[in-house]
């Protein structure tokens, strides 16, 4: 029979919880807070004694998700895409289990608890759950350093929402004020305007009709990029802008006349 320490128990599953719990952040592009996550994996290493001592109600799959949920609001708190690193969490712890069984197995050891197999199952386990999470990390290709945030604007009484993609190459700001400058496809921003078309800076009519009752608080930004050279954005700033749910007063709203992206992943750029 072999004895399990229970330091060592402890220790082995807040190790393994931390990757886990990295490993779902990753996966979801989600803000990586290591201290919130090393207070997740605490939890899970708690939980592993627990279990190990008390397995009758501890042991329970219930018990379980339970603890699960738990140690991800404590590593990333609440948020939209909550729900989604749970999900990966799940999956990844899922797929480490799989890996630690499967490599017990070829070694002929048992697949206990994280403290029960030797420190090559582990690694082993490690590497094949890398090479996983590495797989699914090259297919999403790009996407991979990508942030996106929700954002919401409030015009007039009219609410648009849609996601933005972080971007460090966003240096627009406003020379009048020196804020930043969040620009968004016309798309997204349709819902704050009665009449979208006047959106398009290549309307026939949309320049006219800026000084007109539609276009208050429109007004013109100067900006250059790359594939333009000079131009010029319509901009206005909303009568409220949230970030992720929080409020912001420092940004301006430009209005870009093309789609921003092809596949419509997202709806605007901000800058990072």
């Amino acid at each position: 029979m072999k004895i399990i320490y229970a330091d060592t128990l402890v220790l082995l599953n807040i190790a393994v919880d931390y990757v886990l719990l990295l490993s779902a952040g990753k996966l979801c592009a989600a803000p990586l807070r290591r201290v919130r996550m090393a207070l997740g994996a605490l939890l899970g290493g708690a939980y592993a004694l627990l279990a190990a001592v008390y397995p009758g109600f501890w042991g329970l799959w219930t018990v379980k998700l339970a603890v699960g949920a738990t140690m991800v609001l404590i590593a990333f708190g609440p948020q939209r895409r909550t729900l989604r690193v749970l999900c990966a969490f799940y999956a990844v712890a899922a797929a480490f289990g799989g890996a630690v069984r499967f490599s017990a197995n070829l070694r002929a050891e048992p697949a206990g608890p994280a403290g029960a197999v030797s420190a090559r199952v582990l690694l082993l386990s490690f590497a094949v759950c890398y090479g996983l999470v590495s797989l699914v990390f090259r297919r999403i290709g790009a996407r991979q350093g990508e942030r996106m945030h929700s954002v919401s604007l409030t015009r007039q009484g009219r609410q648009a929402q849609f996601p933005a993609l972080e971007d460090s190459g966003n240096a627009l700001i406003d020379p009048l004020t020196g804020d930043s400058v969040l620009v968004a496809d016309w798309e997204a921003l349709s819902p704050l305007f009665e009449a979208p078309e006047l959106l398009r800076l290549d309307a026939p009519e949309a320049l006219a009709r800026i000084d007109g009752a539609e276009g208050r608080g429109l007004r013109l930004l100067p900006c250059s990029c790359v594939a333009q050279g000079r131009a010029l954005l319509l901009c206005f700033r909303p009568e409220r802008i949230e970030i992720d749910g929080t409020a912001r007063r420092d940004l301006l709203v430009a209005v870009s006349p093309n789609r921003l992206s092809p596949e419509g992943r997202y709806g605007a750029i901000i800058k990072s």
